[in-house]
C-alpha cells in the first residue's frame, strides 16, 4: 500500500494525529517524512526519537567541525597559552599541520569525519546495550523516549547507528567543495 493510500484510509482523528507526526519531521528536514511517521504509527518505533537524536548528531557534533573553523585557531591559541592543558597537543599538532601547507578546510573536513566515527562509536554502544567484551553479569543499559512532558513512553530508541549516515545532509544537498 503506498503513503498516499494509507494515508487515505486513515480516520480523521488517526489522520490528524499522523499529520502533525509529519509535520514535525518537515520542519526538522526528514527526507521522507510520510515513510518515518507510518513506521512510527504502523510498527510503534521512535522514529521522532530517533531522528531528533540523529539531526543533533549531525548539528551540533559532526557538521559544525567543517562548517565553523574557529575552534582551530582556538585550540592553537589555547595550546600557546598553556601547553599543559588537556588537548594542548592537538593544538600543536594543528598547528605543524597548517605550518606544513595544510588548509583549515582540508583540517575541518578530516575533523567532521573523525567527529562522525566517535558520534557513530558512542551510539553503537548505546544499540549494543551491555558491553560484549565484559562479564555478561554486568549491567547493560538503554536509551529510551520521553513524550513532550518528560514522561518515559516504555519504547527503547535502537538502531541508531543503522541511521546516522543517512542523516548525513550532504548527501542530500551535495557534496562540499
Amino acid at each position: 500500500m503506498t503513503n498516499e493510500d494509507w494515508l487515505a484510509r486513515l480516520e480523521p482523528p488517526d489522520l490528524a494525529r499522523v499529520q502533525a507526526l509529519i509535520g514535525r519531521f518537515e520542519q526538522l528536514g526528514a527526507s521522507d517524512p510520510i515513510s518515518q511517521a507510518r513506521s512510527e504509527v504502523e510498527e510503534d518505533l521512535p522514529q521522532l526519537a530517533r531522528f531528533v537524536i540523529l539531526h543533533h548528531l549531525w548539528t551540533e557534533a559532526i557538521d559544525p567541525c567543517r562548517d565553523d573553523l574557529a575552534w582551530i585557531d582556538n585550540l592553537i591559541q589555547d595550546a600557546r597559552r598553556d601547553p599543559k592543558d588537556p588537548f594542548a597537543d592537538a593544538g600543536q599538532a594543528l598547528e605543524r599541520i597548517l605550518a606544513a601547507g595544510a588548509k583549515p578546510k582540508d583540517v575541518g573536513l578530516l575533523a567532521r569525519f573523525l567527529a562522525y566515527e566517535a558520534a557513530f562509536s558512542v551510539i553503537h554502544t548505546l544499540d549494543y546495550g551491555y558491553d560484549p567484551e565484559r562479564d555478561d553479569e554486568l549491567p547493560g543499559w538503554a536509551l529510551v523516549e520521553r513524550d513532550e512532558t518528560g514522561q518515559i513512553t516504555g519504547r527503547e530508541i535502537d538502531a541508531l547507528h543503522e541511521r546516522l549516515l543517512e542523516l548525513d545532509p550532504s548527501g542530500r544537498e551535495g557534496r562540499p567543495d
